[in-house]
């Protein structure tokens, strides 16, 4: 826990570490390599850590916020930030990797 909280009060660290591994999540996903995440994939990525397709439903429509049907490299930068470093409790990021004690 100590590893991740220096990552995240570091910006440097933060851009290597954090924006990293979401950059590489992202790329192993986009399994089409049309730089989006579609509902499938993001099916496939909660599957990964074991959360229901019904889950992965609910929240990929709660990150398309432009409702295109897709999730880009950038919203998903975005949502993994708003998920590791919002104090909002509101933030569309909250549930990028499963809602909290499922």
């Amino acid at each position: 826990m100590a590893y991740w909280q220096l990552a995240l009060e570091n910006d440097d660290r933060y851009q290597e570490e954090v924006l990293g591994l979401t950059n590489r999540l992202f790329t192993v996903f986009d399994l089409d390599d049309d730089d989006t995440i579609g509902r499938s994939e993001f099916a496939d990525f909660y599957g990964v850590f074991g959360l229901s397709v019904e889950l992965a439903e609910t929240v990929f429509t709660s990150l398309d916020t432009n409702e295109d049907g897709a999730i880009t490299r950038n919203d998903m930068l975005e949502a993994s930030g708003e998920f590791f470093r919002s104090d909002d409790v509101d933030s569309v990021g909250n549930v990028l990797y499963g809602p909290f004690g499922v």
